[in-house]
């Protein structure tokens, strides 16, 4: 009968001795067979299929010869263990029966009976041992690999030469995790990178139940430390082999006993990119970004590159962006909160309340307007600050007082006027007081209570020139009420001028009154009266007394020159003579002392004074008048 040497995959019948027992060569197969399915049995249930040991690829006898693979041991997918005791050289025909290309290269479980025994007298004649030969193999990358084979590694062939061989596709054995679906089990086993590398093929659930208090704990320890010493979980979605990972989160040591936590990922673009750092949370708990791009750090919201909305870095400000058509706005307590400010994505901004500002407040546009877009002021390239320069409010009201520093004032014009100046161009209303330090210029007319009182468009100074002012103009001690002091002060009584210089005039309406004028020099009177020309219509006859005040001693010397009198009459027909008539100084009854005299055009002499008088014929009508001299 013929041997049968099959190793089960689920041995369930083991061998049973006893006394007088007669066994065949099958009773010591079945008994080997059940010890070694056992141990696939294992090997398979806990163990990934991958290289154990050793089975490194190397090229000692050159590039034309074929490659050899170092001794060492694998399992394979069936748990078979594959052993090469020594380093064994590939297929003879190898690199020249390889067409050029990138291969994997595998090492496939065999083996065959070998030990020969020695022929003897009588007895059977065969082989003693069963002796493992692995198959070394080769599949061009990309092609499926024997079943059960284990990949070892890769290598190139060129021109019928190998190239350099690598670890791309090694596989290595682990843990195997055994679960519902015995394909994909979790597995633990070696990242093929690392000398100490582990990869965890499937999920991971830690779990320590514990109510109340601390549950699962991952420690990642890195037991010397110090500053700079680091731990990190990386995250990969492809195999990165010898390059960064495409995302770690690290822990960094301080030198303090506390560490940083730092969140880096792969600069994208190619698989050789370094890790860039993106967002740190400090030992003291600050959340840093750093200034590198991209700037836009942090994004709550994107659907396309125009409805993003986020905060971020430019030029080293703070940036809060959000679309056009969208606001960021503050809100109180939560998102749907009172709002208190909002800044449209045009630019435009408002405030539901107040806006207080400890500091400078800079202007990148030309206006700042209301919420219903009337311009309140504007700036311009000249420096002019301009309010309501579009003219929508109907005035400008100052609240309170307004100082104006070290500048000057210019209402009406774009004058630059020096510290201290107010210049008004048109009509200026004050409601209060005015008080002016300075010189105060006015180009037009000054209107107090809507009444001209001084105008200035010639060259007079014309006061109450319009008559609005019904009593005349009234300042005690200098104008009073009917009365003039010029030259002096104090007031000099109803209906009196006093004039304490020289009183040259044109024209004096005069209505039966008097025209005084002190002039003390010493005692001899120094001053005199001259040009005087008094004008009376409307009545037949005019009375008009000239008063000079001198004092009591040497009243010789002085004299009143050039006095005319006019009268108009009604009737011009009438016939009228002027007449000069002198009183004695002295007499207290006013009785002419010698008489009066009395002349026409000419010149009457007294005692104490002399008295020059000129007739004038006016429009050809006679005028008529009395003169005193007192």
């Amino acid at each position: 009968m013929t041997a049968n040497y099959d190793i089960p995959d689920y041995p369930t019948k083991r061998l049973r001795y006893f006394n007088n027992q007669f066994l065949n060569q099958q009773d010591f197969i079945d008994e080997e067979s059940y010890h070694i399915a056992h141990e696939q049995a294992h090997m398979r249930a806990l163990f990934v299929a991958g290289v154990c040991e050793g089975l490194q690829l190397g090229f000692p006898n050159g590039p034309s010869k074929p490659l050899t693979v170092m001794k060492g041991y694998a399992v394979d997918g069936k748990g078979r263990m594959i052993v090469l005791a020594n380093s064994t050289d590939g297929p003879a025909g190898w690199p020249g029966s390889l067409a050029d290309g990138d291969y994997l290269l595998h090492l496939s479980f065999f083996e065959a009976p070998s030990d020969m025994a020695p022929p003897t007298s009588g007895g059977a004649q065969d082989n003693t041992r069963m002796q493992q030969q692995p198959i070394i193999g080769a599949t061009p990358k990309g092609g499926v690999a024997p079943a059960d084979a284990v990949v070892l590694g890769g290598f190139t062939v060129a021109a019928g030469k190998f190239g350099n061989g690598t670890r791309e596709g090694r596989q290595y054995s682990g843990v195997r995790l055994p679960g519902p679906n015995p394909a994909a089990a979790a597995a633990l086993r070696s990242d093929a990178v690392n000398d100490d590398g582990a990869v965890l093929l499937g999920r991971l659930a830690i779990r320590r139940d514990a109510a109340g208090q601390l549950g699962p704990v991952l420690t990642l320890l890195n037991g010397l430390g110090g500053a700079g010493a680091a731990a990190a979980i990386d995250f990969d979605s492809y195999d990165p082999g010898a390059n960064d990972p495409a995302l770690r989160l690290q822990s960094i040591d301080d030198g303090a006993f506390s560490s940083h936590l730092v969140l880096s990922t792969k600069q994208p673009g190619a698989i050789g990119n370094k890790l860039v750092e993106r967002l740190r949370v400090s030992n003291l708990g600050l959340m840093q970004f750093p200034n590198e791009a991209p700037k836009d750090k942090l994004v709550i919201w994107e659907t396309g590159p125009n409805d993003r909305y986020g905060i971020g870095l430019n030029s080293g400000n703070i940036n809060v962006f959000c679309p056009q058509s969208a606001h960021f706005s503050l809100r109180q307590n939560d998102c749907r909160g009172a709002e208190v400010f909002t800044v449209s994505g045009a630019g435009d901004g408002a405030f539901s309340g107040g806006l207080s500002v400890a500091g400078n407040v800079t202007l990148s546009g030309a206006k700042v307007r209301n919420s219903g877009g009337q311009t309140i002021f504007e700036t311009n390239a000249n420096d002019w600050l301009r309010i309501n320069p579009d003219q929508q409010y109907p005035g400008i009201a100052m609240y309170k007082a307004v100082a104006l520093g070290t500048g000057g004032l210019a209402v009406g014009s774009w004058d630059q006027l020096p510290a201290g100046q107010l210049k008004v161009t048109g009509p200026a209303t004050i409601g209060g007081a005015l008080g002016v330090g300075a010189t105060l210029s006015v180009s037009g007319d000054v209107a107090l209570g809507g009444k001209h009182a001084f105008r200035s468009s010639d060259s007079w100074l014309r006061l109450n020139q319009d008559g609005a002012f019904g009593l005349g103009v009234f300042t005690p001690g200098l104008f009073s009420a009917s009365a003039l002091t010029v030259g002096g002060s104090g007031n000099p009584g109803n209906g009196n001028v006093v004039v304490a210089g020289t009183l040259t005039a044109a024209v004096v309406q005069a209505e039966d009154g008097r025209i005084s004028m002190k002039t003390y020099g010493g005692d001899t009177p120094t001053g005199q009266l001259s040009g005087i020309h008094v004008q009376h219509g409307g009545n037949a006859r005019m009375t008009a007394v000239f008063g000079l005040e001198m004092p009591v001693n040497n009243l010789t010397g002085y004299h009143a020159l050039g006095v005319s009198m006019r009268g108009q009459f009604h009737n011009r027909s009438q016939v009228g003579v002027v007449q000069a008539q002198l009183f004695h100084p002295f007499d207290d009854s006013n009785n002419i002392s010698d008489g009066p005299r009395t002349a026409e055009g000419g010149r009457v002499h007294s005692d104490s004074c002399q008295v020059f008088w000129n007739v004038t014929d006016r429009n050809g009508f006679n005028v008529n008048g009395y003169a005193w001299m007192l």
